[in-house]
């Protein structure tokens, strides 16, 4: 009798641990179904605002939890929030999407040039998540007062002068501890010396194999065109649609009529204020004095140490003798490879004929669409009339 009791014990204790076994393992599965399914990918269009003053930011973010504390990565609304607290603001979702894509669109439909140039808004970047820094410039107002953003390089306002670069009037430096920093061109530590351009007497070079540096103005390999120039040889062209792209000036491309250069018809200008831009040489400010080139009257120079500066063509330092002309006393040669770099006139590989004048047996012309290169003296298109010199203003049909 006791056995068949200590049976059904057994037997009781086994449907127990089956039904047990059951409902954990059907919890477990809905567990896992309510995970998986909060851990689905939202591709989120929010806004952040700030309650003191109403400025907002608008961006995307891509989550498994759409309320979650993210609070934006542009610039100016991580400084805002660090500065103001982060009590001050409040994160709003506008949009959820189910994709990227969408996502995306939306933000670019958004944040357009028109947004980020708004006094009210943190954002400086146009949206759809590429940065879309293509043919864009940052920009601010003439007087300084607006936060900076983008625009298109095209665009009437950057044209005009109304928007100037970021950048406009300011000048990196390096202070004698070699701290690099920004200043006003007109900063009294800069006009006074105490603060030198921190490239000063140095230039971007590259080697044989393609490999970019920067080297002293004065490194033997520079002074000897085993270095030289990262644009030396280049020319920054754009097609008839407006596609912009660098190629050899004697590339066949740059020589045809179908590319012209970057700068065609137009020139740099300031205005009465000293802000400089590009216009059209055929504008009528110009022609009225109300904007002038950049370079009106203005020379580029060296002292006695070889630093290198620009002065007014009446500088007193110019007629005294205390400033040279930059290419006083030098000339462009190349060397049997055809390397060319610029060496004293009285460098006695020059006087030897070891190295020779860049310009030899050279002519510099012009096609019909005004691209300048230069040619030997012989080329059949000089001959022809194909070419022409480049003060020429006649070409034969």
């Amino acid at each position: 009798m006791h056995r068949i009791n200590t049976m059904h014990s057994i037997d009781n204790q086994f449907y127990i641990l089956l039904i047990f076994t059951f409902i954990f393992k059907e919890g477990c599965y809905r567990f896992y179904n309510i995970y998986t399914m909060k851990k689905e990918k939202k591709y989120v269009i929010y806004q952040i605002t700030n309650k003191t003053n109403g400025m907002i930011y608008i961006g995307f973010h891509v989550t498994y939890k759409i309320n979650d504390k993210y609070m934006g990565s542009g610039r100016e609304i991580i400084k805002a929030i660090k500065l103001e607290g982060r009590e001050n603001f409040i994160k709003e979702i506008l949009f959820i999407f189910d994709n990227k894509e969408e996502m995306l669109a939306k933000e670019a439909e958004i944040v357009n040039s028109e947004f980020i140039a708004r006094t009210d808004t943190y954002n400086i970047i146009l949206g759809g998540g590429k940065f879309n820094v293509l043919n864009c410039v940052c920009v601010k107002n003439k007087d300084g007062s607006s936060k900076p953003f983008t625009v298109n390089i095209n665009d009437s306002r950057y044209l005009s002068g109304e928007l100037i670069p970021i950048a406009r009037g300011m000048i990196t430096v390096k202070d004698k501890n070699n701290k690099i920093f920004k200043v006003s061109v007109n900063d009294p530590r800069y006009l006074s010396g105490e603060l030198i351009p921190h490239c000063k007497n140095k230039a971007v070079v590259k080697d044989k194999d393609g490999n970019n540096y920067q080297v002293d103005i004065n490194d033997p390999r520079y002074l000897s065109g085993e270095l030289v120039g990262t644009s030396n040889g280049k020319m920054n062209i754009k097609d008839k649609d407006g596609n912009k792209l660098r190629v050899n000036k004697d590339d066949p491309f740059y020589k045809t009529d179908e590319f012209y250069c970057f700068s065609k018809g137009k020139i740099g200008v300031k205005d009465k204020d000293g802000n400089k831009y590009h216009i059209n040489k055929n504008d009528e400010r110009l022609k009225t004095g109300e904007l002038i080139t950049f370079t009106k009257n203005k020379t580029v120079v060296k002292d006695k140490d070889g630093n290198t500066m620009q002065v007014d063509v009446n500088d007193p330092r110019i007629k005294s003798g205390e400033l040279v002309g930059i290419a006083k006393g030098k000339i462009n040669v190349k060397d049997k490879n055809g390397n060319k770099f610029q060496v004293n006139k009285d460098d006695s590989r020059y006087l030897s004929g070891e190295l020779i004048s860049i310009a030899k047996g050279k002519i510099t012309v012009k096609n019909k669409n005004g691209n300048t290169f230069q040619i030997d003296k012989n080329d059949p298109r000089f001959l022809s009339g194909e070419l022409v010199g480049i003060r020429s203003k006649k070409f034969n049909n």
